[in-house]
């Protein structure tokens, strides 16, 4: 029974510390993406692609926060109804007991890193497609710029050539 209840202890550690390291990694792309944001706003963009790109972006920073929002985390026992149920209890109840609640607690833990994993690579692909629609959209509004000078300048030319009486 203790090498269960070990085992169990070494894979909710490991558990916690997967989920830290992606609370991180979340953590940095909404930095990034908060980063991005404003350097997308202070270019030239062709209009339908920059809106894209900013809404795809506002959607990656909704789903990265999304990802880090609080959940309750299950706490490996819970200490006051432990105590008050197995007070007199024998060790070998005591780590059974326990034992059982690990495993409830490991089970609900799981999906709360699971989500926060899918929320990751959500916001990740959304990133993306959000680098690419900046990109298209910095080019055509490049596109944009280079015809309108283009057709100002040729439309001088034609004017200052113009047949006038």
């Amino acid at each position: 029974m203790s090498l269960i209840n070990d085992e169990l202890k070494g894979r909710i550690a490991s558990e916690v510390a997967a989920v830290t390291r992606l609370e991180t990694k979340l953590t940095l792309l909404v930095g990034f993406v908060v980063t991005a944001i404003p350097l997308l706003l202070s270019r030239k963009l062709e209009l339908i692609t920059g809106l894209a790109a900013l809404a795809a972006l506002v959607f990656a920073l909704c789903i990265s926060l999304d990802g880090l929002r609080p959940r309750r985390w299950a706490v490996v026992p819970e200490p006051q109804p432990f105590v008050e149920e197995l007070g007199g209890s024998s060790r070998i109840e005591i780590l059974g007991v326990l034992i059982g609640t690990r495993v409830d607690a490991f089970e609900g833990n799981k999906r709360i890193g699971e989500i926060k994993g899918r929320r990751m690579h959500q916001a990740l692909i959304v990133l993306l497609l959000a680098a690419l629609l900046s990109g298209a959209s910095v080019n055509l509004g490049r596109a944009d710029t280079a015809e309108g000078s283009k057709g100002t300048n040729s439309c001088k030319v034609n004017a200052s050539e113009g047949d006038h009486p």
